[in-house]
């Protein structure tokens, strides 16, 4: 079974310094999936088998392609959370970054990659590489440009990946870096939650129940045991990837907390008569030793 090479942030161009060029691509905002061509499976970054529909396994087929392919399960631009509601009518669609094989660099599997004729009515695209060279310019501020450019049409960011590199199963590597744009917001904490393995643990938080200005409920994964969690009441500051649909923060990471327990009650009074939290979403916080209890596929 093969999984996926993983993606570390890219800060600034100290990272890519030493690289001899650069190849760019879109990052789809879906499931990371790779497509084993032994088993003819399709499974997550964990390895876990997801059922696509079937003109996949068909189009696939077609396809007549020795190798395992990594790539993206996209439902479309701003259908992240409607990925996991896909039915057999439902159009979702392979995006392939790269073919798994550890004994070539990334330029040669490139190549690889671009002889594979795929129809343009297939749910299987091969997605588009641009090489950026040292001698353009300022290839930081060319990424950033690219990464505008995407977002503006409703994309998530950029891949940036070294030429020659290595592929290295199920590790993270900064031979392959993503660029989002990051936004931030503050939350006001309404309470608590503890999943029911950690509830014999001393002050032990789950995640923190929260509202945004405009009354969206979401709940933030904490798990942080060394940090003591923010009480309610208490206004937090978070940063995020950009909004679902729905208008909710997308990886809210906690920076810290504003105003504890010192909300203006004609404002807290407002967020109690909102909406219940039975429907709370799940987001994933990047603070601590985050609780893995329910996974987030991504």
């Amino acid at each position: 079974m093969s999984l996926p090479m993983l993606v570390h942030r890219y800060d600034d161009y100290s990272r890519i310094q030493h690289w001899s060029y650069v190849f760019l691509s879109e990052k789809y905002d879906g499931w990371r999936m790779v497509w084993n061509h032994l088993t003819n499976t399709f499974t997550t970054r964990t390895g876990k088998i997801l059922q696509v529909p079937e003109y996949f396994y068909t189009e696939i087929k077609q396809l007549q392609i020795d190798y395992d392919l990594d790539g993206e399960y996209w439902g479309g631009y701003g259908m992240f959370t409607k990925i996991a509601e896909h039915t057999e009518t439902t159009e979702m669609y392979f995006k392939v970054y790269d073919i798994i094989d550890v004994n070539l660099a990334f330029e040669q599997r490139h190549q690889i990659l671009s002889t594979i004729n795929v129809s343009l009515k297939s749910h299987i695209h091969i997605v588009q590489h641009i090489r950026i060279d040292q001698t353009m310019g300022t290839i930081d501020a060319i990424i950033r440009q690219q990464m505008n450019t995407i977002v503006a049409k409703g994309g998530e960011g950029v891949v940036v990946r070294n030429p020659d590199a290595l592929y290295t199963t199920g590790n993270r590597s900064y031979d392959i870096l993503k660029l989002k744009p990051v936004e931030y917001t503050e939350l006001i904490v309404m309470g608590h939650h503890v999943t029911e393995e950690k509830k014999l643990i001393n002050d032990y938080v789950s995640s923190l129940i929260c509202y945004t200005e405009d009354g969206d409920d979401l709940r933030i994964t904490w798990g942080n045991c060394k940090q003591k969690a923010p009480v309610a009441h208490s206004i937090i500051r978070i940063k995020f990837s950009q909004l679902t649909v729905a208008g909710i923060p997308k990886f809210p990471s906690y920076i810290g907390t504003i105003n504890e327990n010192n909300i203006d009650p004609a404002q807290l009074q407002k967020f109690n008569n909102l909406k219940t939290l039975s429907h709370a979403h799940t987001a994933d916080a990047s603070i601590g030793l985050i609780d893995q209890s329910t996974p987030i596929i991504k």
